[in-house]
């Protein structure tokens, strides 16, 4: 189990030959949408599709970030560097969202990079896992 997750979490991160994967500029349109939305400003068909699809994207990496830690918790001898550790209360994907867009705004020089990649950085910088 441990093996399939981490081969999926380094997939996800380097993508696969032939797959175009987003990138940092797409998800900050995305996220920054969802901020709007989450702000209840009216907003336009496209600017609401982009913001479902900031949400939908960051509910899946949360799921799978809490897949690969409780997989993690049973087998103690590894935890990824690009875990991240929420609070014990949760976090809304809202939340999630404004942290993404707060970082990628400080990193501009990182947008090129996949989102994957950029949103795992963005979410263990504000909820780090103590070793």
């Amino acid at each position: 189990m441990k093996a399939f997750l981490s081969l999926v979490i380094v997939l996800m991160m380097i993508g696969l030959p032939g797959i175009v994967w987003a990138d940092g500029n797409e998800l900050l349109s995305n996220c920054s949408a969802a901020e709007r939305v989450a702000d209840g400003e009216h907003v336009s068909d496209k600017i609401a599709y982009d913001a479902t699809a900031c949400m939908a994207y960051l509910s899946g990496v949360r799921d799978l970030n809490s897949l690969y830690r409780a997989a993690a918790i049973e087998d103690k001898t590894v935890l990824p560097d690009l875990v991240f550790c929420s609070p014990d209360d949760g976090v809304k994907t809202g939340q999630l969202a404004r942290i993404v867009v707060k970082y990628l705004k400080g990193h501009p020089e990182t947008l090129h990079r996949s989102e994957i990649l950029l949103t795992m950085l963005a979410l263990k910088d504000a909820f780090p896992c103590r070793r």
